[in-house]
């Protein structure tokens, strides 16, 4: 149910701007070697101009990212910086929250505004499929895939799968108690039926 409108209220949080990058192909796609930074600086900047805000009226910048490599965060700082968002005036935070993220940064400025923490900030999220470890070659996909159908083997025991790739690598059942499992007593994987855990 829609709420019925009300009156503007001092504390009510304005979304001015919304800007983003044209979507591609990864691997193939007009942006496929085009950096996430790159990008959302590309954002930054556009906003910038849009709004005709300064960059050293920004307070906070909350950027969404699942992907991002570990030296992410220098970039995006970067990417403030050249796109005129001085470094002593915002602060900038990222966050993952899977296919939310986006959304979650943007609901964390909004959040700050409301609170009184800030009066300017910008939330917004950014992520290239073309730069994860998974498309660097073909061999990476390859194992990707290959370690899924180890999993699946693992979680149908007594499948024809499973008894393919015992044969293929020599391998007695018993391995399967102990690939990719953290914790092989709290996962056990019978010889025959499914998979069953016992209690913690």
């Amino acid at each position: 149910m829609v709420p019925p409108p009300r009156a503007p209220q001092p504390d009510d949080v304005v979304i001015v701007s919304a800007l983003r990058t044209p979507l591609c192909r990864s691997r193939k796609g007009g942006l496929a070697k085009v950096p996430p930074s790159t990008l959302v600086e590309t954002v930054f900047r556009a906003t910038l101009d849009r709004t005709q805000v300064s960059g050293k009226d920004i307070e906070d910048t909350c950027i969404g990212n699942v992907l991002m490599p570990p030296s992410g965060f220098a970039a995006m700082r970067m990417a403030q910086v050249v796109a005129g968002i001085p470094p002593t005036a915002s602060s900038l935070q990222m966050v993952n929250r899977q296919c939310s993220s986006g959304l979650q940064a943007v609901a964390h400025i909004a959040s700050a505004i409301q609170a009184g923490q800030i009066t300017i900030g910008i939330g917004g999220g950014v992520e290239s499929m073309s730069f994860t470890p998974m498309y660097v070659f073909d061999g990476i996909w390859d194992v990707c895939i290959h370690s899924f159908r180890i999993r699946w083997s693992m979680e149908h025991p007594g499948s024809e799968r499973a008894d393919s790739f015992l044969k293929v690598f020599r391998a007695p059942r018993s391995v399967f108690s102990r690939l990719f499992l953290p914790d092989s007593d709290s996962f056990r994987i019978p010889t025959t039926g499914t998979p069953s855990r016992s209690p913690m």
